[in-house]
């Protein structure tokens, strides 16, 4: 039997494969690792967003929730005590265009 050829570096051809096929596992195993570091940066992303939006969801749900209970707390048919009497109450005259004023 003949004997495999050597490369120049002292290998043989099996041994130039089984190197291959080594580097391929090792290719593998790392874009394993890559895909998992990948969906867990998306699963912390998807979290984080999640809380935020749960956050801005329930800020106006509180507000609506102390306007609805102040309004309700008013006897219905009245106006707010603190009205403000008119500073123009006094003049009473109008004038038309005419230029003709009334009393």
């Amino acid at each position: 039997m003949e004997e495999p050829p050597k490369s120049s570096k002292g290998t043989s051809q099996g041994q130039t494969l089984s190197c291959n096929n080594n580097n391929k596992k090792t290719n593998n195993k790392e874009k394993r690792n890559m895909v998992g570091r990948s969906k867990t940066q998306l699963a912390n992303s998807t979290m984080q967003f999640q809380k935020s939006t749960t956050t801005s969801i329930h800020a106006p749900e509180v507000h609506m929730g102390q306007t609805a209970a102040a309004s309700t707390n008013k006897p219905q048919g009245s106006f707010p005590s603190n009205t403000e009497k008119n500073p123009k109450e006094h003049a009473n005259i109008i004038t038309l265009r005419n230029g003709r004023q009334l009393e």
